[in-house]
């Protein structure tokens, strides 16, 4: 008698099972010669990130914008911008500027993605120095960093930033702890210092932000968006299956068999152990996870413990097969 064929699967009960377990051995075989198809982020989920040194556009004058990594921001994937000597770019001078961003795994959708995978942005400035007309901001150290982390299947958010060494018109300023603190400049404007805006999915962080009657000003700008949720887990799925065909007939029928294949097939497999009447018989650790049984006369059970990958959160699972195996036939003695 057929005790359990699969998880999830493929029959249960007796009546018709013959057909159905001939099935999925049929079903498996064209598993097993077809390659699997991309098992990672869900249809429709993604990430974005872009990195900006410096971004000026002043009043009647075009956009300066040189230093960005991942311009198109959608989607996000690994690059790198700047210049570590000193340089001018219009009223901003800087010894050294950079602006990276990161995603990992590089391409999404290749597997499902485990704690620690993410989409970063992050940029620095050293010694930057902007001369606006009676305005002169300096600082020692300009950085803003955005990213997306994968943790037990949820994307989450986080950014940081630093402003060292601000002085304004020569003064030494103190920067206050926490976001988004202004600074009148009166008639000139206003300065953020480490500004953040969350959007519907998106975290920009910003270092400098100058809003001025003479133009605006962004000085390090790390932005990272989600979309969907592509750190989500997809289920390990696995299934025992019966092959050639006449053998997963007769175990359905609780007819004996003498030789016969055992495979278990599914996603997210990390590990199959076989056993037989609780004795370990072998251990697949890549697919096939598959072993072949000659099956000893009398009645026997087969068991195949799964482990499923780590990135699937699903726990491991047992799969049992009750068989008999047929008697030696008898000698001849003529």
């Amino acid at each position: 008698m057929l005790h359990s064929l699969l998880s999830g699967g493929c029959a249960r009960g007796h009546r018709a099972l013959g057909g159905r377990v001939a099935a999925c051995a049929l079903a498996a075989a064209a598993a097993l010669a077809t390659p699997g198809a991309a098992l990672g982020a869900p249809r429709g989920s993604s990430f974005s990130c872009r990195a900006s040194a410096a971004r000026i556009a002043l009043t009647g004058a075009p956009t300066i914008e040189p230093f960005v990594a991942n311009a198109a921001e959608k989607p996000c994937r690994s690059d790198h911008a700047g210049v570590l000597a000193p340089t001018t770019v219009g009223p901003l001078r800087v010894d050294a500027v950079t602006a990276t961003t990161t995603q990992k795994p590089a391409t999404l959708g290749a597997a499902p993605l485990v704690n620690g995978d993410h989409a970063t942005s992050s940029t620095s400035l050293t010694n930057p120095t902007l001369g606006l007309a009676e305005l002169s901001v300096h600082a020692s150290l300009l950085s803003a960093d955005a990213s997306y982390t994968c943790e037990a299947g949820r994307a989450l958010p986080s950014s940081s930033g630093s402003v060292v060494g601000l002085t304004i018109n020569g003064n030494a300023v103190t920067v206050p702890p926490g976001v988004n603190q202004t600074v009148s400049l009166g008639p000139l404007g206003t300065l953020t210092l480490n500004q953040v805006i969350v959007g519907r999915g998106t975290i920009t962080r910003r270092a400098i932000s100058l809003s001025s009657p003479l133009g605006s000003v962004v000085l390090g700008e790390a932005r990272v968006d989600v979309s969907g949720n592509p750190c989500a887990r997809i289920p390990g799925r696995a299934r025992l299956v019966i092959a050639p065909p006449a053998s997963a007939r007769a175990i359905a029928g609780g007819r004996c068999v003498r030789m016969f294949t055992a495979r278990v097939i599914g996603r997210e497999i990390g590990r199959v152990a076989f056993y037989i009447d609780g004795r370990e018989i072998a251990i697949r650790s890549r697919s096939p996870y598959q072993v072949s049984i000659d099956a000893k006369p009398g009645r026997h059970r087969l068991a195949a413990r799964v482990t499923f990958t780590s990135a699937s959160g699903t726990r491991p699972r047992l799969l049992t097969l009750r068989f008999t195996g047929c008697s030696a036939p008898p000698a001849f003695t003529g």
